[in-house]
């Protein structure tokens, strides 16, 4: 689920990809921001969010609520 299953044709930007439910982050230097190459998340749209980060065993998630 965390893997990118996307072909480089498919990928809208060389930074990331997406697995099975979530974004994958692939080149975060690329993406100009810090954080884990494998890294997933997702986003809602009532400003919702989480990350899981299996590199530094680190997992985030914002329930905010917010249309």
């Amino acid at each position: 689920m965390l893997l990118n299953h996307l072909t480089q044709e498919q990928q809208t930007s060389a930074g990331s990809g997406f697995g099975v439910g979530f974004g994958i982050a692939l080149n975060l230097a690329h993406q100009g921001r810090i954080g884990s190459a494998g890294e997933a998340s997702w986003g809602g749209a009532a400003n919702t969010a989480f990350w899981i980060d299996p590199v530094s065993d680190f997992t985030t998630m914002f329930f905010t609520q917010v249309m």
